[in-house]
């Protein structure tokens, strides 16, 4: 009798953890591109997901967000007019998964052409103290093996923490991993950005993710639900931009076009239409040269050194931005040292 209910209670726990593993078990490819952020006393963030753009990153949110990993985190980091930064499991900006991602970002090495304008979620990640010679026109080939190791290092260290751009941050550009848009939920980005907040930017009352699900469009579309990744995306999430096109990809743009051919490129792009809003330059390319510039601009940068001279450049600190919000903000997106 005894070894029976024995075996029974181990096939009853061999199930629960196969289902288990069921449940958590879908390859993120075969998730929905669509998230809803929850946020306690504040609403709903419903975000599109852009594996056309960043494959690694959106692969690996998916898989978190499956797991149920954000559930109960909090927005640790909040800068008005800059940012809100989440997805911390310590809440101190130290902390993150278990596994880290390839950056996929120009700097990388990858063609990320996302600009970090409003409503854009991009990763957050470690840095190193090297990556101010990238600045400076260096390439990683120019530097000691020890920078190299450093700065890979850094660039490869996304995990968990996120973040979603409360006002266009452009000098971003190349150097962190954008990998979707807010298409829905502004408005709560808006009230997160204006909490009272303490030392580290961190919020005085804990802003409290209650959980990140898939959206499926299939549940409320009487269309079928099938997806249009390109919504929102400035790439326009197709690799063949006549596939799909009512023109055929004519030379007549206005032939079956219910606008009459009258062009709005401004249409689903966050990057308000502009032509090649940064193409991976971390100055956001707008002409202040100082954006992008651990100096500030400043006339004598310690003659050309973007170590200032000393033997540790700048500490801990990825300086890639000095906009009007940069001095609070600690000149980076990283985890706190």
């Amino acid at each position: 009798m005894k070894r029976a209910v024995s075996f029974s209670l181990a096939l009853f726990l061999l199930l629960g953890t196969s289902l288990t593993f069921a449940a958590c078990g879908d390859k993120p490819e075969s998730l929905p591109n669509t998230v809803i952020i929850e946020v306690q006393d504040y609403g709903s963030i419903k975000v599109e997901l852009y594996p056309n753009i960043a494959p690694i990153t959106v692969a690996n949110f998916k898989k978190l967000v499956a797991q149920g990993f954000y559930d109960g985190l909090t927005f640790h980091r909040v800068i008005s007019g800059f940012m809100i930064q989440g997805g911390d499991p310590l809440g101190n900006g130290t902390g993150g998964s278990e596994e880290t991602i390839t950056g996929e970002f120009s700097a990388n090495g990858f063609n990320n052409k996302l600009s970090h304008t409003r409503g854009v979620i991009s990763m957050a990640r470690s840095g190193s103290p090297y990556e101010t010679y990238l600045n400076y026109g260096y390439s990683l080939s120019d530097l000691p093996e020890e920078y190299q190791t450093s700065i890979r290092t850094a660039f490869n260290s996304a995990s968990s923490q996120f973040f979603i751009v409360h006002e266009d941050s452009t000098y971003l550009d190349g150097n962190y991993a954008a990998f979707g848009m807010v298409i829905e939920g502004m408005d709560v980005v808006d009230k997160i950005a204006a909490v009272k907040t303490g030392s580290n930017d961190k919020p005085t009352e804990a802003v409290v993710i209650t959980r990140i699900t898939f959206y499926d469009p299939s549940e409320s579309d009487p269309t079928g639900g099938e997806e249009n990744p390109s919504e929102g995306d400035p790439t326009g999430g197709e690799e063949n931009p006549s596939e799909g096109d009512p023109t055929g990809g004519e030379e007549n743009p206005s032939e079956g076009d219910p606008t009459g051919g009258e062009e709005n490129p401004s249409e689903g792009d966050p990057t308000g239409g502009e032509e090649n809003p940064s193409e991976g330059d971390p100055t956001g390319g707008e002409e202040n040269p100082s954006e992008g510039d651990p100096t500030g601009g400043e006339e004598n940068p310690s003659e050309g050194d973007p170590a200032g001279g000393e033997e540790n450049p700048s500490e801990g600190d990825i300086a890639i931005g000095t906009d009007d919000n940069a001095e609070s903000f600690g000149e980076y997106i990283s985890f706190a040292s």
